[in-house]
Formats: structure tokens, sequence, C-alpha cells
């Protein structure tokens, strides 16, 4: 039924744009004439000495709040993890102030501050509660002081709809068609860097099942704020592990992940004696301005043989000596799966009920100064207390912001009715509070949804399923085609 209902839904909707596409010119005198109705109804006929006098009293007031707000986020550091991203929020600053002083263009500040209210988590992920503040209630005041002023009433008319009209545009094909994503983290290094960026599938998802080996765009279950790019290892129905070699066993056979290095130059390449590839003079240590040679999780048939060069060719394809290798992504046997040793992943119409709670806790560890994950077992009275407490689910079930403060939070993990493996907790359960009730009260669960393991084949530094848990069929947004930033890795990604 959903492949019929996505399937009118892509036909009306492609009717749609490609009418507006060829009709163009008609739509466009169509809207300008609806532009010039509504100038005229907001040209005031009042006294206009008054209604300037109070846009510069309100101008005072928006330049007061707008730069108490943007000092606000300049000091809780929100979404400044990334210099584009401060960039961005001092650009945007400096056009409101630069209007805001000259009393003029109004209308240029309002596209920009609701380009990137729209935009913004969207296209460049970015977050905080006092940045979207700031972008609306911009956009409210620019508003307020354009019909004020009376400057230019249907110029800025035009300028506000033909924006407005771009956006509806970009956001459908964004959300519907080809997906204009960038990376944040390095969790795919390096067939994926940071800061790169991709166009995404986002129909393939809506017609047929995401496949094992697939790069994955989806929303994270942890805290349902961000969009998460990883590669999809497990499938539903499926026991999953990692072995001692990093390889990855699905239902107890090993699958060999092939790896692909594309977009790394003329850079030299070597291995170290367990295989793995390095990449010379490529990691950066921002805190020391050292260059220093990245090992990266991808396993030759190189064992033994460190310092021996390797070259790659267009495809991604590593050899030595002329001779083709079996290149691999290496795993690494790390949180709640390196606990647990082999997990199940649940598939629809599977009934699940609660197994064990754990508390998570980060500890360093003194020997190696490096910090550990541990897994103890509490009882469920604990987490009735806090429920009673009139503490959320939310946050008490793998909560990001209380793991980072406290080093802990609580995960648990599941019982399949005819199942022996452990399953571990499904993170949505904690967005809906009679399905959480229903599973702390002992209760049986039928599961409405498939689940996927993702992994980033950087697993050293990937913050994935191993940690949290399943991705929800309705989580995943598309599927990764190809780079088109930067241009020197333009292509597609593998």
């Amino acid at each position: 039924m959903n492949l019929v209902l996505w399937g009118v839904f892509y036909v009306i909707l492609t009717g749609i744009l490609l009418y507006f596409f060829i009709k163009e010119k008609v739509i466009v005198e169509w809207l300008k004439e609806k532009e010039k109705n509504i100038a005229d109804r907001l040209a005031s006929k009042g006294d206009l000495g008054k209604m300037k006098k109070t846009a510069d009293i309100i101008t005072v007031v928006h330049i007061i709040i707008l730069a108490l707000l943007f000092w606000k986020i300049m000091d809780s550091g929100q979404d400044l993890d990334f210099s584009f991203k401060r960039n961005i929020i001092m650009v945007v600053f400096a056009l409101n102030a630069g209007v805001l002083i000259l009393r003029k263009k109004q209308e240029w500040a309002f596209v920009v501050n609701a380009l990137l209210l729209v935009l913004g988590r969207l296209m460049m992920d970015m977050q905080g509660i006092y940045l979207y503040s700031y972008l609306a209630l911009g956009c409210v005041l620019f508003l307020v002081e354009i019909y004020l002023y009376q400057s230019q009433i249907f110029e800025a008319v035009h300028l506000i709809e033909t924006s407005i009209t771009a956006v509806v545009i970009v956001l459908l094909i964004q959300n519907f068609y080809l997906g204009n994503f960038m990376i944040p983290t390095g969790s795919m290094r390096p067939t994926i860097i940071e800061n790169d960026r991709f166009f995404a599938n986002m129909i393939s998802y809506k017609f047929q099942d995401p496949k094992r080996g697939d790069i994955i765009a989806f929303k994270e279950p942890k805290d349902n704020k961000l969009l998460y790019t990883k590669r999809l290892v497990g499938l539903p129905g499926e026991t999953l592990s990692i072995d001692d070699n990093g390889e990855l066993v699905i239902n107890d056979n090993v699958i060999e992940m092939k790896a692909h290095l594309i977009g790394q130059g003329k850079k030299a390449l070597t291995v170290t004696n367990e295989g793995l590839v390095v990449i010379l003079q490529n990691g950066y240590d921002n805190r020391t301005g050292t260059v220093y040679d990245e090992v990266i999780n991808f396993k030759t048939n190189l064992e033994g043989k460190e310092g021996t060069p390797i070259q790659v060719d267009k495809k991604g394809i590593l050899f030595s000596d002329g001779e083709m290798l079996d290149t691999r992504v290496f795993y690494r046997k790390e949180g709640f799966l390196g606990f647990a040793g082999k997990i199940y992943i649940p598939k629809k119409d599977d009934v699940v009920k609660l197994g064990k709670i754990y508390k998570m806790i980060i500890e360093q560890e003194i020997s190696t100064q490096s910090y550990v994950i541990n897994y103890v077992e509490v009882p469920l009275e604990e987490i009735m207390e806090q429920v009673k407490a009139g503490e959320k689910f939310t946050d008490i079930f793998y909560n990001t912001d209380n793991f980072r403060t406290t080093g802990e939070t609580y995960i648990y993990t599941l019982n399949v009715k005819g199942k022996d493996d452990t399953v571990m907790n499904i993170l949505d359960f904690k967005y809906n509070k009679d399905t959480m009730n229903s599973l702390l009260a002992g209760q049986e669960i039928t599961l409405t949804h498939d689940y996927y393991f993702a992994m980033g084949d950087n697993s050293s530094d990937s913050d994935d399923s191993r940690y949290w848990g399943y991705v929800q069929d309705s989580r995943i947004k598309g599927k990764l085609l190809f780079r088109f930033l930067p241009i020197t890795k333009f292509g597609i990604v593998k």
C-alpha cells in the first residue's frame, strides 16, 4: 500500500513541478499581479511621520535584542563546533547590523534570515535554540520595519515572494528527490572526509529496502536532532558481531566489507605490521599544529609487511608491486556490541519485552590515560524512582547531554520471543511515553518497524549503532550518491 501511495505522490508532485517550470512565464506574471495587490493593501494612508518614528524605536529595540541574542549564541557555544558555521552566523549578524543602522533594505535582511532559519538545519545541520530565536525574531521585526518605513513596498513584496517560492522548491527537491548533505565529522574517514558535500537519492528507499553496504543519511535516535551518515552493515532479522580480526560476522558467517580509497590524490601510502593502511602526512593535530601519519581502518592482506609502499588507482583499489590487494573495512569491537559480543537486529512483527537495564559509565583508564565505557547492570527500581521523580524517558535513556556532563546514562536490552540472542535497546521507544510504560511494566510489544545496524568506516572514532542501538526504517532519509565538493573528489561514493 505504501508503494502505491508513494507512487501517486511522486506522480502528482512531479507533475506540479514540471507544470511550474514549463509555464514559468505565465505563473510569474500571475504572481506579479498578486504581489501588486498585496503591495497596494500594505501601502499606508496614515501618518507616515508617526509610522517612521515608531519604526525608529523598534529598530533600536531590534538592535539591542539581536545583539544580546548574538552574544548569547557566541557565549553558549551552540552550533559553533565548526568554523564555517561560526562564520555564517557572524556574516548574518553583520548584515543585520548594517541594515538596522542604515534603516534600508530590510527585505534583504529578512530573506537571508528566513533562508537560514529554514535551510540551516536541513542543509547545514545547524542547531541551537538561541540561533533560531535570533533568526525567527529577526524575520518578524524586519517585516514590521518594512511596513512601517513604507519604503519600496512592491520591491520588498516581490523579493520576499520570490524567495519563498525558491525555498519551497528547494525543500521539495531536498526532501523528496535529491538531498544535499554536508558531512560534519570524521566517522566515515577515509571514505568521506569532514566537510565533504554529497547529493543523496531521496527516492529509492520509498520503493525498496536499504541494502548492506549502502551509505545512508538518517536522523539519529539518541537525541532526535542530527542527521548522521554511516554505512549500513546489518539488516532486520540478522545476528551481528565483530570477530577478533575486525571482520563483520552476520548469522555466524564472515561478511567482507570491501574498502575503496577514493580522493587521496598523490599522497604516499604504506601499511602497519597488522596490514592497516597508513596515509603519510595526512593527519593534523589542531592542538599542536603538527602533521602526522594517519592509520585508517582499512585492512589489507599485507600483515607482517610493515612499511610496504602501496598505490591506489582512480577507482580506489589498492595495489602493491602491481598486484591488487584484498582490502576490507576493519571494524573495532567497541561499545555495547563489544560488551554483548553478538546481537540480534529486530524486524517488523517481532515480539519484544524488557530484558536488562545497564548504567553506561565512562571512566578514565589510568595506565593508558584513555577513556573506557563500562556497563553496570542496575535494578528496574533505579529507573522507576527517577520516573516517579518526574524525570522524562528522553533524559533517562541514552541522553547525550547527561552523558557528556555526568559521564553516565542508561540503556537497556530486549528479549525477542523465540530468540536467545541479546537485543540492544530501541531508542525510538523513549519518545513514546505509553510504549516505555508498557515496556517497564514487563508487557510484550509487537514491533511495527524494521530496524538496521549502521557503523562508520572509521570505527575508531564513530558514534554509531555499536553504542546506542538500531536505526528504525522510518529514520532513513536517503542513500548517498556522489560527492560534489571538493571538486578534486567529485564522483560516486562507495
